[in-house]
């Protein structure tokens, strides 16, 4: 292979010196390419450094689409209980029927997501988030034609339920993409979704109930999830809408050197695409041997399932104590309040400069361990109202900051295959880690013994962090570097002759 240098010449150097300058022997890969490697390791961080985000302008935009997707996706676990109770009270399905239905979407979702990386990938976030939207809508759609519970266990938990995370995750990933030095601020504008469908969908629903049955009012909230299609149709790629800018050197290079050779096109069929997906799906699964992207997969699983089973699990907990529904209401209602001011305060707290992410979330899961601990140790409805708002104080951190740690520990390049495996243990967590709760329920008679159970869960969390290894160092300033992030000739050291020594003088 031959290459032009800058004084007219050629440099003719053998296949193997160049191999893998193109990117064609991406498969022959060695396992430091991306555990702690120097190569691949290298090309992220000139891809972050390259990566020019507008911070602004239509950035603002998507924000905003990505706003109404969030809260469209969050509709499904926060009003769950009362867009369903109609259906399930009619068909008398029983408190067991009902949690496993809600569960079992909670896990068929997380472990969809671990698809959520090669199908951008593949297909572009557009079109995930359109055909994705699509198939919620049709989930929730079907759900009104149910006859039995299993028809609305297969449609819910099947269709509609794998949908919402994947939504959820995609939405935050596009906003970290138009954003650098506003990248909290937006972040936290979108998460804010959740707390806009617990204050506006749940009273929507009930108002729908009372005019058009419970059927009517699922069948129209069904077509409201279609907005996420128009939303979609907003999330541009990033590169209409920043500036190319190029070095003089870069120029200089491009002139001097061939064009690089076309990249293969894309799969055409159906069955090829799948394929691709499956392969990009194995491949991200190396990264769990990298130990901090390890560790923080865990570390998000066991935070997002163990706060989703406490605010499940306290009002049981609340009605076996003998306290009244009107005290229930108050106890949750001040907890949301609660989270719905951390999700606020994080939008500026976060944009400071003196905290990390890292250490606001550990602050966030210190915060929802105390107070579900000491939730169950209190006597009376004051402390338990109080110490239950600082766990949802503590729950308003921790998602808001979800998909922001992933990019704070791994980088922007790797946010999405993180979020993606991080899916697959929250899943795994829910069928495997979660059933324990249940079983010490049966076990002590107490869902206060669950709950204690559920706050160590948080605290072995913290110990993680702990535990995670400092990052690698920064690399050197790669001025020699050409177009694609590597060298056009690789540095050796010339071979020296021994020279014999010379007399000195006076010989």
């Amino acid at each position: 292979m031959k290459y032009r240098c800058q004084k007219g010449g050629s440099v003719v150097l053998p296949l193997e010196a160049t191999k893998g300058w193109d990117g064609d022997d991406e498969d022959d890969e060695s396992d430091e390419d991306w555990l702690w490697g120097r190569e691949e390791d290298e090309d992220l961080d000139a891809w972050d450094e390259g990566h020019d985000a507008p911070d602004g302008g239509w950035g603002w935009v998507v924000t905003f689409a990505s706003f109404v997707i969030y809260a469209m996706a969050s509709m499904f676990t926060n009003c769950f209980g009362v867009l369903f109770a109609g259906f399930l009270l009619e068909l008398g399905t029983s408190t067991t029927k009902v949690s496993e239905i809600f569960n079992l979407s909670l896990a068929l979702s997380s472990f969809f997501t671990f698809l959520a990386g090669p199908l951008v990938e593949q297909f572009g976030w557009r079109r995930v988030t359109f055909i994705t939207s699509l198939v919620y809508s049709a989930g929730l759609a079907a759900s009104t034609i149910t006859t039995s519970a299993s028809f609305i266990f297969m449609s819910t938990m099947m269709i509609a339920g794998m949908c919402i995370l994947m939504l959820e995750v995609i939405a935050q990933h596009t906003v970290s993409l138009y954003f650098t030095r506003r990248r909290r601020l937006a972040t936290c504008m979108v998460t804010l979704g959740t707390c806009a469908s617990q204050v506006l969908m749940t009273p929507l629903i009930t108002y729908l109930q009372a005019e058009f049955t419970s059927r009517g009012a699922t069948l129209i909230m069904a077509a409201t999830v279609l907005n996420c299609c128009v939303a979609a149709m907003f999330l541009h790629p990033v590169e209409w809408h920043t500036k190319q800018h190029q070095s003089g050197h870069a120029k200089n290079i491009e002139q001097v050197l061939p064009s690089p050779p076309p990249r293969p096109k894309q799969a055409s069929s159906a069955s090829e695409s799948l394929a691709r997906v499956f392969k990009e799906s194995m491949k991200n699964l190396r990264h769990l041997r990298c130990p901090r992207i390890a560790i923080i997969t865990v570390v998000l699983a066991c935070n997002t399932s163990t706060l989703v089973n406490i605010w499940a699990i306290v009002p049981f907990a609340l009605h076996t104590d003998g306290y009244s529904p009107q005290e229930i209401a108050l106890c949750l209602s001040v907890a949301g309040i609660c989270n719905m001011a951390s999700r606020l305060s994080n939008a500026v707290i976060s944009c400071c400069t003196a905290f990390t992410v890292q250490q606001l979330y550990i602050i966030g899961s210190t915060m929802s361990a105390l107070g579900i601990i000491g939730f169950c140790w209190a006597s009376d409805l004051f402390w338990k109202t109080t110490l239950f708002g600082l766990c949802g104080l503590g729950s308003g951190t921790v998602s808001t900051l979800y998909c922001l740690v992933p990019l704070e520990v791994a980088g922007l390049k790797l946010q999405l295959p993180v979020l993606s495996l991080a899916g697959l243990i929250t899943g795994l967590w829910f069928l495997l880690v979660d059933p324990l709760t249940g079983l010490v329920r049966d076990v002590t008679g107490s869902y206060s013994a669950c709950l204690v159970v559920l706050g160590s869960f948080l605290l072995a969390s913290l110990v993680l962090w702990l535990l995670m290894p400092p990052p690698p160092p920064p690399t050197q300033p790669r001025h020699h570097l050409g177009i694609e992030g590597r060298p056009l000739v690789r540095p050796f050291k010339p071979l020296l002759r021994p020279q014999p020594p010379t007399e000195g003088p006076g010989r």
